[in-house]
């Protein structure tokens, strides 16, 4: 598995409503869970980082994502 860079491409997300899929990410100095997530609005729709907590990343620049590992057999 390799990091993917944000500018290359965002982690892909079921087609209708709210959906999230959680990856690794990384800010360039260390790597962490991270869930990406859309949220439809009444505002419209989102895209945003969040953590696993469900809070929102505020001044953490995500660079890179993977996805998870598939589980052990």
């Amino acid at each position: 598995m390799e990091w993917i860079s944000v500018k290359d491409r965002l982690p892909e997300i079921p087609v209708n409503g709210y959906a999230h899929v959680t990856v690794i990410a990384t800010d360039g100095e260390m790597a962490f869970p991270a869930l990406y997530e859309r949220a439809v609005l009444k505002r419209g729709t989102f895209y945003r980082w969040k953590d696993v907590w469900n809070r929102i990343y505020a001044g953490i620049h995500i660079t890179h994502w993977m996805p998870l590992p598939d589980p052990p057999q």
